[in-house]
């Protein structure tokens, strides 16, 4: 089983700490999980290896995205290719969103929009997506067809918060 663990970083002590003990909690459960995290500058190369965590690669750049096309390549393939630290969505069984303060007036709609739209495509896959948020909104500023989105994403797929 691999999962991915979003938002998860080493510089603020409180995430680093949600990210640990999430990470030990999912390890006791199921002792043969791998756990995966994306790279980021908060949670970089060194960080993630002594965490004995291996990489997701993002299958987006701007404006080319190609999540969706991935899930046509077969798993066998893509680890030949990738290699056995990296994975991409495709390959994920669930997501592990521990975000934080990242979905609310102060990020803007962006963040909104492409947790509804990795929520949906998860969906259509059944893979569940778990919110573990420290805080979550105000969503008092932001655009009403993104959060309409959003909350639609929670209804009809297999989020939980």
């Amino acid at each position: 089983m691999i999962v991915e663990l979003k938002g998860g970083q080493t510089q603020n002590l409180g995430a680093k700490l949600m990210l640990l003990e999430t990470a030990r909690r999912l390890r006791a459960q199921f002792p043969n999980i791998q756990l995966a995290v994306r790279e980021t500058p908060w949670l970089n190369h060194e960080a993630r290896i002594a965490l004995g965590l291996i990489r997701k690669w993002p299958l987006r750049k701007r404006r080319i995205d190609l999540t969706r096309a991935a899930y046509y390549i077969s798993p066998k393939l893509m680890s030949a290719v990738l290699g056995e630290d990296i994975v991409v969505e495709s390959q994920l069984d669930a997501i592990v969103d521990l975000s934080g303060f990242a979905y609310g007036d102060r990020w803007g709609e962006r963040a909104l929009f492409g947790a509804a739209a990795e929520i949906e495509r998860l969906s259509n896959h059944r893979k569940p997506y778990i919110f573990l948020p420290q805080a979550f909104g105000p969503f008092t500023k932001l655009g009403r067809a993104s959060i309409e989105r959003f909350s639609a994403a929670l209804k009809i797929g297999r989020a939980h918060v």
